[in-house]
């Protein structure tokens, strides 16, 4: 491994707590998207382009999408590694991939990621190649999931299953509700006991509009082909996020 992979390879080793599990004592698909935005502001820290500086000029990263696959249940007590790196960017995208592993070197998850760069006076976003400049040449040629995350399109069968208020506990510093408590709201539509038998396997969330403090949305969900499930969230017409779902 060069220099410059190694810089830009970020590993964080843990151990799976009692409160990151769900209730079948498995990793929440919430936990590891909190570990997964935490480690990423440590390595983007690290190559010169973190939170700190761009901070500076009023922007900030915004997750886009993200793409979660479960090779197997990770369980309460494991002691695993989570590596990240940023890969390359695509058009406004810059594309980051995660690995979860046990320590001793068996992949339980992988994940990729598409952040934007956004200014938090003017709300536009930026072009991640005009903030990173040089600093954005340093990626790795590695891929967790090659296919960088798509667009998801609405099935026309969707029933409404719960609304969720969006209450100070979702909010995070950007002011607007955490890209992991959207995965709480997915998979609260599901039931205990469809769950019980049915641990996840893959899951895509596309962050559409941003989402505040005291929000009301409407969450609809919907089978489709290949045993897959679409869930959307909805404010006033707004699409807020979508989703695709897959157990095993």
């Amino acid at each position: 491994m060069d220099i410059e992979s190694q810089k830009n390879l970020y590993t964080e080793h843990f151990y799976i707590k009692s409160f990151e599990t769900d209730p079948f004592k498995h990793f929440k698909i919430s936990s590891f998207l909190s570990i997964a935005q935490e480690i990423a502001g440590v390595s983007a820290t690290r190559m010169g382009f973190g939170y700190d500086d761009l901070i500076k000029d009023n922007n900030v990263w915004v997750l886009s999408r993200v793409k979660v696959k479960y090779l197997r249940p990770p369980h309460w007590r494991e002691r695993v590694k989570m590596e990240t790196w940023h890969k390359h960017e695509e058009g406004l995208m810059a594309l980051r991939d995660y690995e979860l592993l046990t320590e001793e070197g068996e992949s339980i998850a992988v994940s990729t990621s598409s952040w934007l760069i956004m200014n938090m006076k003017t709300r536009r976003l930026k072009r991640t190649s005009d903030i990173l400049g040089d600093k954005g040449m340093h990626c790795m040629d590695r891929h967790a999931i090659a296919k960088s995350c798509g667009k998801l399109v609405a099935p026309d069968n969707l029933e409404h299953v719960y609304t969720k208020r969006v209450r100070i506990s979702d909010i995070d510093y950007n002011l607007h509700a955490n890209n992991a408590r959207y995965a709480d709201w997915i998979i609260d539509a599901f039931g205990m006991n469809f769950l019980k038998e049915h641990p996840l396997d893959e899951i895509q969330i596309n962050y559409n509009t941003e989402c505040t403090f005291d929000t009301l949305v409407d969450i609809y969900k919907a089978p489709v082909e290949g045993g897959s499930f679409y869930v959307e969230g909805r404010s006033n017409e707004r699409n807020i996020f979508q989703s695709l779902v897959s157990f095993k």
